[in-house]
Parts: structure tokens; C-alpha cells; sequence
């Protein structure tokens, strides 16, 4: 009604199209995500449909701006089908890999977050208590997590939108691991057949979220489960963005996530 507070579910589907009809809504063959295929992502007043609107009363305004990019990084720790005995290495430590690395921590596993830079690795362990492994891009990954942590890790998320990790990736899991790219680029990556077939890699992509993934999260956060405010590094008012945009973009602005204010 009106005056509710809600979190947005910006993907316009068709629910008619088979993985739709299979609850699959995620991979929609027509797939609309607000502001990535169709414009308007960032305006003050947007018309949606009502069945994209996730109720949210009695979450703090700022938490409900980041439920979306949770449900990214939770459908992808769903994807990897952790448990606790398990360990788990997410590879690239940006907003989705944090988000990932939460909630594959809630499982009670144990989590590696893995970033070439310092300061993504920093914020990990501030803002998540996890471990860390700052990496040389100049050297191999595989040699780097086994002299740090003496085995591979079951489960690795790959966040990093990256060609060169992603195809490096496939090398760290396992045997009998599961790799999962939630990162996406433009084009194609290689593996090795053999390599992957030695260890009967189970090879999965994510794609953003479903609805259950919003309503969950917003209850995790009702509850006091998780709390990421601490994730918002910067803020500013809708008509102020134009000039701080700039400025956010630079690596060494220490963003974490922003939330721009109307």
C-alpha cells in the first residue's frame, strides 16, 4: 500500500517462457533487468510492476538499497552447494564477491576471500571476519593457495568479471569440487579437458536472483542476522551524483558500495 517501504526486484520477466513456468524466473528467455537492458535505473520516480516489489517495512532504508545485490551474491553461495565442512575460496572481494562470501559464511564453512589488491582484501576482513589471500596476478594461483593454505578449496566463486581469473580459476577447485561464475565478461575462456575431467569439476554460472532470495534476505535483516550498512563507504544526494560518479570510479576511492539518496 502506500507509504510501504520495499525493495525493488529489477528484472522484468515474462512468466510464460519454460524456465519461468519452473520457477526459474532468473533465466527468463526475455529477460529485462532495469537499468542494464532498459533505462531507468537511477531515476527518482520509476513505474514498475507491482510483482517486482518486495515488502520491506521495518528495514532501515539504506539495508533495503542493498538487497538486490545480496540476492546476487546468495543465489551464487546457493549455486556452490556449501556446507560447513567445507572450504571455500571466492575469488574477487568487489560487492558481489563480499555478498557471495556472507552468505557462503553462513553455512559455517570456512572462507577464503581471494583479490589481488590490499585494500579489497582489508575491507573483507573488517566488514566479513574472513580470511584472506592477497594474490600476485604474476604467478600462479594454484601454487599460491597451496602455499598459503596447504589444499584447494572444495567450493570457488568467481566474482571477479575477469577473463584471466576466470579461466585460472577452473585449475583451483578440488578434486570433486564445484566452481561457480557469478563474474561475467564478453566473449569466451578455455579449460583444460583433461584437468577438469581428472577431478570431475562441476562447473556452474549464476545468474542474478529470484524472488524468494530478496524475501529471505529482508527477513535475515529484520532479524538482525546481517547488517550491511558498514558495507555503504559513500552516499551523496541524487542531484549531487553527477559530480561525485567520477570520483567513485577511481580504485583508490575505496568504495565499497554507495547509496545515493533521494
Amino acid at each position: 500500500s502506500v507509504g510501504d517501504l520495499c525493495a525493488v526486484e529489477p528484472y522484468l520477466t515474462c512468466g510464460n517462457c519454460p524456465p519461468c513456468l519452473r520457477g526459474q524466473t532468473n533465466c527468463c528467455e526475455s529477460l529485462q533487468c532495469l537499468g542494464v537492458h532498459t533505462d531507468g535505473g537511477m531515476r527518482e520516480f520509476v513505474n514498475l510492476p507491482v510483482k517486482t516489489l518486495r515488502l520491506a517495512n521495518g528495514v532501515d532504508p539504506d539495508q533495503i538499497a542493498l538487497v538486490e545485490m545480496l540476492g546476487v551474491g546468495k543465489h551464487a553461495a546457493e549455486r556452490g552447494d556449501i556446507d560447513e565442512s567445507q572450504l571455500v575460496a571466492v575469488i574477487g572481494m568487489g560487492p558481489i564477491g563480499l555478498s557471495s562470501a556472507l552468505f557462503a559464511k553462513l553455512t559455517k564453512a570456512r572462507i577464503i576471500g581471494v583479490d589481488m589488491s590490499a585494500l579489497r582484501c582489508q575491507k573483507a576482513e573488517e566488514l566479513l571476519g574472513v580470511e584472506t589471500l592477497q594474490i600476485d596476478p604474476a604467478k600462479d594461483l594454484f601454487e599460491q593457495f597451496m602455499d598459503s593454505h596447504g589444499r584447494l578449496p572444495d567450493v570457488v566463486i568467481d566474482a571477479s568479471g575477469n577473463k584471466n581469473s576466470m579461466q585460472n580459476a577452473f585449475e583451483l577447485p578440488a578434486h570433486g569440487g564445484t566452481l561457480v561464475f557469478v563474474g561475467l565478461i564478453q566473449g569466451s575462456i578455455e579449460f583444460n579437458v583433461p584437468s577438469s575431467h581428472r577431478r570431475e569439476l562441476t562447473t556452474k554460472s549464476s545468474r542474478n536472483c529470484v524472488a524468494k532470495d530478496l524475501d529471505e534476505i529482508i527477513e535475515l535483516m529484520r532479524a538482525g542476522i546481517i547488517d550491511v550498512r558498514p558495507w555503504i563507504s559513500h552516499t551523496c544526494k541524487l542531484e549531487e551524483f553527477p559530480d561525485k560518479i567520477e570520483h567513485w570510479l577511481n580504485p583508490n576511492s575505496g568504495l565499497v558500495k554507495a547509496v545515493i539518496r533521494c
